[in-house]
């Protein structure tokens, strides 16, 4: 289950947007998500936003599922905290993503806040896409409601992946489209 999620926060938003070439991971983690994403065609360029600088060397432990992203080339790593990081770049990416972090978290509840998603609409190109991940079996259906509702008042586009125990948002300043 903790597999597929992370690998689904990396590849959903990069298979959704129609030539990704800029990655924003906010959070390491075991570095699954980051992975995924640098697998995709075209990406020239990943950022990576960590505050504790003791996860990098951990995520190491997972080389072989992460596809050893650590030692990507094309891969900066920004010691700080995601939001900060944000309010202070001029920086704009076509996907922005996060690994997994519950929003019960000390100092995580600050990525479910429409200034959060405010501040990340503007650093998103013009097909931009942003993923965020719900812990269903964490919160209530009210706290879902409230943070959907949230996320759709920033992005005009909006859709709803769902799996037992998780969903995952993607949001888009423009139409979402499968091809």
């Amino acid at each position: 289950k903790d597999l597929q999620l992370q690998f689904a926060l990396g590849h959903l938003p990069m298979l959704i947007h129609p030539g990704p070439e800029k990655v924003l991971v906010v959070g390491l983690g075991t570095g699954m998500t980051l992975g995924a994403t640098s697998v995709h065609p075209g990406v020239r360029e990943l950022v990576l936003v960590e505050i504790e600088p003791k996860v990098v060397e951990a995520a190491r432990t997972y080389e072989e599922l992460n596809h050893h992203v650590l030692d990507n080339d094309r891969l900066r790593v920004i010691y700080n905290d995601g939001r900060n990081f944000l309010y202070t770049t001029d920086k704009v990416f076509d996907v922005i993503t996060a690994d997994p972090i519950h929003p019960w978290a000390q100092g995580a509840s600050y990525l479910y806040t429409k200034e959060y998603y405010q501040t990340a609409l503007k650093h998103l190109s013009p097909e931009g896409v942003m993923c965020q991940w719900l812990p269903l079996y964490e919160l209530s259906a009210a706290d879902v409601k409230s943070v959907v509702n949230t996320f759709q008042t920033v992005f005009p586009e909006v859709m709803v992946w769902l799996t037992h125990y998780d969903a995952i948002l993607i949001g888009s300043r423009s139409a979402i489209y499968l091809d």
